[in-house]
């Protein structure tokens, strides 16, 4: 089956220092407030661009002709920013606030998990663009719709997803409780210093365990996330398969949204890296099956990638084929010799079996 997005919209990735002013963007820039940074259709200026850099945003979507595409949220912005925003009011007072608002917590993860279960054709695309801030906040919120998303294909009931879905969205809680100067240590954390933030596992398992409603099960997600397939994770040296399911499947999304998300001590990694990072370390670090079914999931060249061609031409992803995902399809705006091409054309690269995709590029 091939899942595709087509659409009226026209937008191409770009690193923010290849910005030129009188770009237009393609999509919202967001705080991770879920508030608007610069909104679609800003026609970017100096002021603008340096906004964007200070932000430590590294790459944006922007407007270009030459293609032809739609990228879709996974769940809708209103129903991410309402459960940023309970959350954020939640651990103000721990474990007071959680205690309060844990009901409405719990309904925000079924609203997502009902936005996703409509949702046919899920891929993720990491075209989610957000200014770094409160990272723990949206880490969780994206480590929640992925770990649902790699659950549906695992055959589990809605009520096992919904028992996974808050689990994963409070499997960081417990980092409420580390300073935050460890937490963004721009330097190596040194060994006591580390041991203070493995901490944060047991923390937040304590901190579940005075919340009446969440399951025994969701509640080890927060303690067990860090433990490892060979037993060298925290912070009870498990392995193998005494480690749950749901544990597993959060450990696989939690590292990969991390090597995926700006932070400030250091920038982000493509997501097919990641993807290769995984991949290497299942069967050692991550249980094979579940990276399988989590990798079959995410777009290796998300939708609006520029790459380069064996065949020399330069193009950018205009469809994901999800069941071969290093054969999308592609929009070629260049030719070999580096020309534009006035009237561009398109491959199937399913059925241009003689060109591959060679690298990721900038294309402006």
């Amino acid at each position: 089956m091939l899942y595709i997005w087509l659409g009226e919209e026209n937008m191409v990735l770009v690193k923010v220092n290849e910005l030129k002013t009188g770009m237009v963007l393609a999509k919202d820039i967001y705080h991770l407030n879920s508030s608007i940074l610069l909104a679609e259709g800003t026609e970017l200026q100096n002021t603008f661009i340096t906004k964007l850099k200070d932000s430590g945003i590294s790459e944006v979507y922007i407007q270009d002709l030459r293609i032809n595409v739609e990228v879709d949220d996974l769940v809708s912005e209103e129903v991410k920013q309402r459960t940023a925003t309970i959350m954020s009011r939640a651990i103000k007072s721990i474990p007071e606030g959680l205690k309060d608002d844990f009901p409405e917590i719990e309904k925000m993860v079924s609203e997502i998990l009902d936005e996703l279960l409509l949702n046919d054709d899920i891929i993720i695309q990491l075209s989610n663009i957000r200014a770094i801030g409160d990272y723990t906040l949206n880490h969780s919120i994206n480590v929640c719709v992925y770990s649902i998303i790699t659950a549906l294909t695992m055959n589990y009931e809605k009520r096992e997803l919904l028992e996974l879905g808050v689990g994963a969205l409070l499997h960081d809680i417990g980092k409420i409780m580390i300073p935050n100067s460890l937490l963004n240590k721009p330097d190596r954390l040194n060994d006591e210093e580390y041991e203070i933030v493995k901490d944060h596992t047991i923390r937040g398992y304590e901190i579940l365990k005075q919340i009446d409603g969440i399951s025994e099960r969701a509640r080890r997600i927060a303690l067990l996330h860090h433990e490892r397939m060979d037993g060298k994770g925290y912070p009870t040296g498990v392995f193998g398969n005494d480690i749950d399911e749901f544990v597993k499947i959060v450990s696989v999304v939690d590292v990969f949204d991390a090597l995926t998300s700006d932070r400030i001590y250091r920038e982000k990694i493509e997501s097919h890296l990641a993807l290769e990072y995984l991949i290497s370390m299942s069967k050692i670090q991550f249980d094979y099956e579940t990276v399988r079914h989590f990798v079959q999931n995410v777009a290796i060249y998300p939708i609006g990638t520029g790459v380069s061609l064996s065949s020399g031409e330069i193009g950018i992803v205009r469809r994901v084929n999800k069941e071969f995902p290093t054969r999308p399809y592609i929009r070629v705006i260049k030719d070999k010799h580096g020309n534009s091409m006035q009237t561009p054309k398109d491959y199937d690269l399913m059925k241009e079996l003689s060109i591959f995709i060679m690298k990721r590029i900038d294309i402006v």
